[in-house]
């Protein structure tokens, strides 16, 4: 079971990446499916984190 948090972090490693695109990661197709399916197994592996990274990214951001 040690391979599950590597893969949650790498599942969120992702899920950052696109957030960081800006506009580009809402509206290139590439990067919405990247970001679904990124944001998917992450909700897999640890349920409720994609919506809690996605609060504290925003007050990340929003802090700038």
């Amino acid at each position: 079971m040690t391979a599950l948090p590597i893969e949650a972090d790498a599942a969120l490693a992702r899920l950052v990446s696109v957030w960081r695109c800006g506009e580009a990661g809402r509206r290139d197709p590439v990067l919405v499916s990247m970001q679904a399916r990124a944001a998917a197994e992450l909700h897999r592996l640890a349920p409720g984190t994609t919506d809690k990274a996605r609060q504290a990214y925003a007050a990340i951001v929003g802090q700038r």
